[in-house]
């Protein structure tokens, strides 16, 4: 026969239970509201988790380690920069100058003669050698400073009234003096190399520009800046192509070359000239035939 054993809930128990004996004339009894309802369905809630406090110091450390470790990368991402600088150097300077801006962003300045270089020694805040400026801060900003030699030897050529014979982009002038082939120097016409109708007719134009504005009388050396600069310009106006001689050598040689024409000719006119007056001409006369006698 099997023995029934009678299960007891301990006291702690028993004042958990929600429910009491239903009787046939009382009915369900509603649980009170100071009391919890137990049920095999529901576990008991959680404990409430306390709202964490954050004070202004705790979020200023938290920044100043934030920038600390951006700083230190900005740091390494630095000596990369100089090492690879170190091995393929470039023409223009860097500095970092401090500005209130922050992480270290770049700012362009004006353009410097130094050339570029770098160091990890040199941390002043300011530099008068030429080298990098570091200052040690969250605070700095770079500046980039291109050299104006650089930029010179970058940037298009002048072509127009400037000495550019070791220019690559320009036809140089060759050595002596045009019109004496023979004697040193060079024949324009060979040098040049042009077409003979496009030759004649710049030197036609260049040549009225001299008989215009210059003085024939005078060598080249001694002619007003001022007309020189006028004759060259409206030739180059005209011929767009005398551009590319260096110098515009190819506009000097066609002013200088008429010039000594031209005084040459004014020369031989005035000699003429006095010849004429100090030698008059003498009308010669026929001379007369004698009558034969009978």
């Amino acid at each position: 026969m099997p023995l029934s054993k009678e299960i007891r809930l301990p006291s702690e128990m028993l004042h958990v239970i929600d429910h009491k004996a239903i009787t046939p004339s009382s009915g369900p009894i509603r649980t009170q509201k100071h009391l919890n309802r137990a049920s095999p369905y529901s576990s008991p809630s959680p404990e409430p988790q306390r709202a964490q406090y954050h004070s202004p110091l705790s979020l200023s450390l938290s920044i100043e380690s934030l920038s600390s470790e951006l700083e230190y990368d900005s740091e390494r991402e630095q000596l990369a920069h100089s090492q690879t600088s170190q091995r393929r150097p470039h023409e223009y300077t860097a500095d970092i100058s401090p500005t209130p801006t922050s992480m270290g962003t770049p700012c362009i300045s004006k353009p410097s003669s130094s050339r570029y270089r770098d160091t990890d020694t040199d941390t002043s805040p300011t530099s008068t050698n030429g080298f990098i400026d570091r200052e040690q801060g969250a605070g700095s900003c770079k500046t980039v400073r291109f050299s104006a030699e650089h930029a010179r030897k970058r940037g298009p050529p002048a072509l127009v009234f400037e000495d550019d014979s070791d220019d690559d982009f320009l036809i140089p002038k060759p050595p002596g003096e045009a019109g004496r082939p023979g004697r040193g120097g060079y024949s324009l016409f060979d040098i040049l190399s042009w077409p003979k109708k496009k030759y004649d007719k710049v030197k036609k134009h260049i040549n009225k520009l001299v008989e215009d504005h210059l003085d024939c009388e005078l060598p080249m050396s001694e002619q007003s800046a001022a007309n020189m600069k006028k004759v060259r310009q409206q030739a180059v106006e005209k011929f767009v192509f005398l551009k590319e001689y260096s110098g515009l050598w190819a506009v000097d040689d066609f002013i200088r070359n008429h010039l000594k024409y031209q005084k040459s000719v004014l020369k031989r006119e005035k000699l003429e000239t006095i010849a004429a007056e100090n030698h008059p001409v003498v009308e010669k006369t026929k001379p007369r035939r004698a009558s034969s006698g009978k």
